[in-house]
């Protein structure tokens, strides 16, 4: 694994890609392969989001519980149009982790493909404001001011 992270260092994806295909032949239950393997078949241009599915849903199986894995399936089914199963995933890793930005930015975007287009606004909202201070404010502070330009403090 190393070795293809290195790669990937020297702008050489396929070849790692091409490595960890070779990998998950010989050691399919190495679940950190897999999780590499997918993860760069879904930042590759373009990407290959049937294929990261499938190294998620490997992983899956011999770690039903293992939340990267269920986080990447979730936004690889978004991508292929498994909105509805994708959206019902999201909610769910949200659930668990309502501060996750990107976890709940995706549901947003299920949400809206859905046409839900309130509980869009609701996750696209809660991952702008994930981060909030003591006084309510938008970590640093863009809240407070939206809040003076607009007069609403």
């Amino acid at each position: 694994m190393q070795l293809a992270r290195t790669l990937v260092q020297l702008n050489r994806a396929e070849q790692a890609i091409e490595l960890l295909r070779n990998l998950v032949t010989d050691l399919p239950a190495h679940v950190g392969t897999r999780m590499l393997l997918a993860d760069l078949l879904m930042t590759r241009k373009p990407p290959d989001p049937d294929g990261a599915l499938d190294q998620y849903e490997q992983a899956l199986e011999r770690r039903p519980a293992y939340r990267p894995a269920r986080a990447g399936a979730a936004a690889s089914r978004l991508r292929v149009g498994q909105v509805e199963r994708a959206a019902a995933e999201l909610q769910e890793l949200v659930r668990e982790t309502p501060a996750d930005v990107a976890l709940t930015f995706f549901l947003g975007t299920a949400h809206y493909r859905l046409g839900h287009f309130e509980p869009a606004v609701e996750a696209y909202t809660a991952a702008v404001d994930a981060r909030l201070d003591e006084n309510g404010y938008i970590v640093p502070g863009l809240g407070d001011a939206g809040d003076r330009i607009f007069g609403t403090k």
